[in-house]
């Protein structure tokens, strides 16, 4: 796979879930991958996906 010029493998990296037949992999995961900012907002528990910042470990 080629992301932003660079190749990735993500072969043995994601963990794929299988839910009534359908496959579900972390959000964490593809954006650690994939370099993208996840942020949380406590005040209303949503989830934000911010492309203009880098994955930040917690």
């Amino acid at each position: 796979m080629i992301w932003r010029g660079t190749c990735i493998s993500i072969i043995n990296i994601l963990t794929a879930y299988n839910i009534n037949g359908n496959s579900y992999f972390k959000w964490r995961h593809i954006a650690k991958i994939f370099d993208i900012g996840v942020t949380w907002d406590g005040n209303t528990n949503t989830v934000g996906i911010d492309t203009s910042i880098g994955y930040v470990e917690e």
